[in-house]
């Protein structure tokens, strides 16, 4: 799919703990899973969020996956995931190693992923 061709040139790329990223025209929950897949394949140690948007629906479905070596430093993955839906106009949660959540403004999906990288390194650091 279109979504795992995308996950698979961020997965080609140099990353560090964490890994945000905004896949556009992706708002299929099981996409977005499949591409977190793809990418972890490469960085399994990473921390992951992913955010697709359906702007023409009003839609952005996101899901986060941490590690535990990551989740024992403090970063849970409900609580990204919650953190960043709220800046999207939604909600979530979920366990501490995978989440996921919903949100209404597409718009806001740029500045919400940043807010995701943000986010996460601080409460690692």
């Amino acid at each position: 799919s279109e979504a795992v061709s995308l996950a698979q040139s961020v997965a080609e790329a140099p990353q560090d703990d964490v890994i945000a990223v905004l896949l556009e025209g992706v708002s299929d929950r099981d996409d977005l899973l499949a591409a977190m897949d793809a990418i972890r394949a490469r960085h399994e140690h990473a921390a992951c969020l992913l955010l697709g948007t359906n702007p023409e629906a009003g839609k952005v479905v996101m899901v986060a996956r941490v590690p535990s070596s990551l989740i024992d430093r403090g970063l849970k993955a409900g609580d990204w995931v919650k953190h960043v839906a709220g800046l999207c106009g939604g909600g979530g949660g979920g366990r501490p190693d995978m989440a996921q959540a919903g949100g209404s403004r597409p718009d806001q999906a740029s500045e919400a992923v940043e807010a995701a990288r943000s986010w996460a390194r601080e409460t690692l650091a």
